[in-house]
């Protein structure tokens, strides 16, 4: 993990401290060559990070500005996309999905339609990789709101992949309303 957090942190040495465990726990359970779809990619470089060793990348956001880096630099693998609702043409393309700290900004049961639909675009074996808050309820932070996951929530992302992997990181230190982040690791079977 701490070589890909030096190379992170070059690109974009303000990472943000859930950032900072996020994509090098990802990151590391990746392989290149690979497709990879980087969902509410927002201003994240972890696609810059990703393409700059060797995966072909599309980042992913229903926003038109997910399409600049954090510098203001313009992606060039940017797709302007409700991952609710994926292209037909993603079926079956992706080795990778990551879903970084994007479900708790949907409301309602949308997590669950997004992570089902996305599902049709992963080849088999392909691995979806879900970060988030870990905690009860939705919270007022800032000018938007989040939901925070707990064990009988996440239960439900599941939408008939096969769980590999979860993992939770303390974020008592960061400065941050939710207590842990969650780490989920889903694999698509035949």
């Amino acid at each position: 993990m701490g070589e890909v957090l030096k190379g992170l942190l070059e690109l974009q040495p303000d990472l943000a401290p859930d950032r900072r465990v996020e994509y090098p726990w990802a990151i590391g359970k990746m392989t290149a060559p690979a497709e990879v779809l980087d969902v509410g990619c927002d201003g994240s470089i972890i696609s810059k990070y990703l393409l700059n060793r060797g995966f072909n990348v599309i980042a992913a956001d229903i926003d038109p500005n997910g399409r600049y880096y954090w510098n203001g630099e313009v992606r060039s693998n940017f797709a302007l996309v409700d991952c609710r609702h994926p292209p037909s043409h993603w079926k079956n393309r992706f080795d990778y999905i990551l879903i970084i700290s994007t479900l708790e900004h949907l409301e309602d049961d949308n997590d669950v339609l997004m992570i089902n639909n996305l599902t049709k675009c992963m080849k088999t074996g392909g691995k979806m990789f879900i970060t988030g808050p870990y905690g009860d309820g939705w919270m007022e932070i800032g000018d938007h709101i989040e939901r925070g996951y707990n064990e009988e929530n996440l239960t439900r992302l599941s939408c008939g992949l096969h769980l590999v992997s979860t993992k939770l990181f303390a974020k008592e230190e960061m400065n941050w309303p939710w207590k842990d982040i969650f780490c989920i690791e889903f694999e698509r079977g035949i």
